[in-house]
């Protein structure tokens, strides 16, 4: 296993450790914050579409954490800085990014939340076509009172092309 690899498991797991470290009765009976924060995330999911799809690199600047990291599904890692530099050099062309199965978990008594669901996707990133079936998890943290996107992980869910 490369350093780069295990780099990227041990923030995966650290960060997953971190928003499970609840105390034991809370895991038993979950304390929900209110369906206010899932309400929250959903609609800060919509609002990264709609930025993903328009290339608006400004609302993702926004969303991104500054201590960001995003795994792709070819296991790159990629940082904030280089998530914005990648959109505003407009290589990354989507034609479609569809949502479905979308979970919202909230944990850390309503600070952190992690989403999970499947993305049909079309489109090309530096001319390769990337159209296909994923699943994936963003995380999102309260920091000062504003929901910021941590952490990322997409997988490829087969090698088929949407349509085909």
């Amino acid at each position: 296993m490369t350093r780069s690899r295990q780099s990227v498991y041990l923030v995966l797991w650290v960060t997953l450790a971190c928003m499970l470290a609840v105390p034991r009765a809370e895991a038993v009976f979950p304390h929900h914050p209110g369906r206010e924060v899932h309400k929250e995330i959903e609609e800060l999911e919509n609002e990264w579409r709609t930025a993903q799809m328009d290339n608006d690199w400004k609302t993702m600047d926004r969303l991104l954490d500054d201590e960001y990291t995003g795994i792709s599904t070819n296991g790159l890692i990629q940082t904030k800085e280089q998530a914005i530099a990648a959109r505003r050099a407009g290589t990354l062309v989507l034609r479609k990014l569809d949502f479905s199965d979308v979970k919202v978990r909230v944990y850390a008594s309503g600070n952190a939340a992690v989403v999970t669901s499947k993305a049909d996707v079309m489109g090309t990133n530096g001319g390769e076509d990337i159209s296909g079936h994923y699943r994936y998890m963003r995380v999102y943290a309260k920091k000062l009172g504003t929901w910021h996107i941590v952490n990322f992980i997409a997988t490829r869910t087969d090698e088929g092309k949407p349509g085909k």
